[in-house]
């Protein structure tokens, strides 16, 4: 019988801890009621990456049952993303170095030890902030020199400083085999790090065979931020010459566009991936702008194999410094675009570029005031095709800054390609953010549904309090009748749920009048929400009783009356709902006919298991 997946973690579990040693700089091993914990933080990091795999690659098999090539394929993924330094035993003032997370594979089980120690592909990952001296040397001995991924991040400020000498020896190996190298990760944290770039040679291209590039800084504060920018210039400089391999760029905002960069000379136009970031907080300090965004533009213009553009935060850019471009230029090949700026840098980003349909547009964009955002709406794309628009308005409470709230639209079409039923053409998604607004949501919200009327959408999904009145939703939802499934989340308010049992006026040329709105609604989900909550819905607007009364009874209204039109969703579901009561489902199975409510399922309502 094969062991089940509990059994099978808990004795790898147990073999990683009798098989691992402890730190030899230790006096006295540890208890093992100490180690355990470390262990299971291990394990459970792994688990997550497993399960990652197995979901991506193979759903129906045990994690002991994968092959080699998907095993082999996670300890990758693994080794990419490290796991975070533990915290400082007792005793030392610096935390150990981070732990390579292919290693901790390594010793699970017997396989898969020999599947990651018999790896070129993972001896070939070389990281500073996880080898010694001895270790990189024997990781280049083994890899035999192919496809070298180099990673200068160290794991902590501190611990580099203090470990000078061990750096030293790390640049040492490294720099020899400086044609090997196809990945280089750079962290421009202090100035030490700046030894590795400039030994390099300086001709002959030392880094002619590199296919990804990623330079960052470590989050910081400005105060120390003020004394880099010249060593922003270093590493700039020292990465000018030609890379004509390159495929994927990350770098620090800050690094690409200083004045004296040559950086874009060396990056080649047949790029496919390019991303530009600068933590927000470092990027409120460069307030000076950088005269390189032309260079950036002129770039993309002539980079028409790009797919993925992101750019996030990059140092402020005045206006003097932003070209006028006559026309859009084409990006045929883009698929995926992600921007976060002020509104006006987007609105300005976004009218330099022109994307095809099948390109997924993400904008992140804070302007204190919802009219800072009008430039921006029209941009959010209209839906010409059957589509699935998820409206969000949230907030949550930020200590020292006060109440953070945000708007986000995610606008999806329905529509399949290619004859695959899984492959939707991909989806814009936009969140316009703002602080202690209090106004700014709603009016966002109104201005959204104003500008982009509900006509062709055909799924809706609701999260957060939506400030439209009845009369408001009436109105809206009226020439949307096309709307087949609607879901509504944790709200505080729920005045649409009232609007949908609202009686409306029928034209008379109508081919298909009804007395309600969305006849065409055959699934109502309702998550998470207050069936409880008192709220009062006018005589005016709806026909009710000037009283408070609980989303119940309103439900339990606007089912009456759709009964009436002939217009019950098939599908009425409750998730997570609070004080669903069974004298109110009794209500609602008498009000909703048999033959109209066969897939509802009011054990789930309360709570209950499906009887079988």
């Amino acid at each position: 019988m094969e062991p089940s997946s509990r059994e099978y973690w808990i004795k790898a579990k147990d073999t990683r801890v009798l098989q691992l040693r402890l730190p030899s700089d230790l006096a006295t091993p540890l208890p093992r009621e100490t180690i355990n914990p470390l262990y299971d933080k291990e394990i459970a990091a792994l688990t997550n990456i497993l399960a990652f795999f197995k979901a991506a690659k193979n759903a129906q098999l045990p994690i002991y049952t994968l092959p080699d090539d998907v095993l082999l394929d996670i300890f990758l993924y693994a080794d990419r993303c490290l796991m975070p330094p533990p915290a400082p035993q007792a005793g030392y003032r610096i935390s150990p170095p981070r732990v390579s997370m292919a290693m901790v594979c390594s010793q699970v089980c017997l396989r898969w030890r020999i599947l990651a120690l018999g790896s070129e592909i993972l001896w070939a990952i070389v990281d500073f902030a996880s080898s010694g001296p001895a270790w990189v040397a024997e990781r280049l001995a083994r890899s035999g020199l192919a496809d070298l991924v180099v990673r200068v991040v160290p794991s902590s400020e501190m611990l580099l400083l203090q470990d000078v000498h061990r750096f030293t020896a790390f640049v040492s190996s490294i720099v020899p085999e400086h044609q090997h190298i196809a990945s280089l990760e750079l962290c421009i944290d202090t100035p030490l790090v700046t030894e590795f770039v400039e030994r390099l040679p300086s001709s002959g291209g030392a880094l002619a065979g590199i296919r990804r590039l990623s330079i960052h800084p470590v989050r910081r504060s400005t105060t120390a931020l003020s004394d880099e920018s010249d060593l922003l210039s270093v590493i700039a400089s020292c990465l000018s010459s030609p890379m004509p391999y390159l495929r994927e760029a990350s770098l620090s905002g800050a690094v690409a566009l200083a004045s004296s960069s040559r950086l874009w000379d060396a990056l080649p136009s047949n790029l496919t991936s390019l991303r530009l970031e600068q933590d927000r907080k470092t990027a409120n300090f460069f307030k000076r702008g950088y005269p390189g965004f032309p260079d950036l533009l002129s770039f993309l213009q002539h980079s028409t194999g790009l797919q993925s553009l992101v750019l996030r935060w990059v140092p402020a850019i005045p206006t003097e410094h932003r070209p006028v471009v006559p026309k859009p230029f084409p990006l045929p090949h883009l698929r995926h675009l992600e921007i976060a700026e002020t509104p006006r840098l987007c609105d300005y980003l976004l009218k330099t570029m022109q994307y095809s349909d099948q390109c997924r547009v993400l904008v992140e964009t804070e302007g204190g005031e919802s009219n800072r955002y009008a430039p921006l709406l029209p941009a959010v794309a209209v839906a010409r095709h059957k589509s699935s628009l998820s409206l969000e308005v949230a907030s949550r409470v930020a200590p020292g800054i006060g109440t953070l709230r945000h708007v986000r639209v995610r606008l999806s079409s329905l529509l399949q390609t290619n004859g695959s039923p899984g492959d939707d053409v991909p989806s814009q998604d936009w969140k316009f953010n703002w602080r202690n607004g209090h106004g700014g949501p709603f009016n966002l919200v109104r201005s959204l549904l104003d500008v982009h009327p509900l006509m062709n959408i055909h799924h809706l999904s609701l999260r957060g309090a939506m400030p439209l009145s009845v009369p408001e939703w009436i109105t809206r939802l009226s020439k949307s009748s096309v709307i087949e499934n609607m879901v509504i989340h944790t709200s505080d308010e729920y005045t649409i749920c009232v609007a949908l049992g609202c009686p409306i006026a029928v034209s008379s040329d109508d081919q298909t009048p009804t007395s309600v709105l969305l006849p065409s609604l055959a699934r109502l989900e309702l998550c998470a929400c207050d069936l409880g909550r008192l709220f009062r819905a006018t005589a005016a607007e709806c026909g009710a009783a000037d009283e408070n009364q609980p989303l119940r009874w309103y439900l339990l209204r606007t089912m009456r009356a759709r009964v009436g039109a002939g217009a019950v969703p098939r599908q009425f579901v409750l998730t997570n709902c609070d004080r669903v009561k069974e004298s109110w489902v009794d209500e609602i199975k008498a009000a909703v006919p048999e033959e109209m409510r066969r897939e509802w399922d009011f054990d789930a309502w309360l709570g209950k298991a499906r009887a079988l």
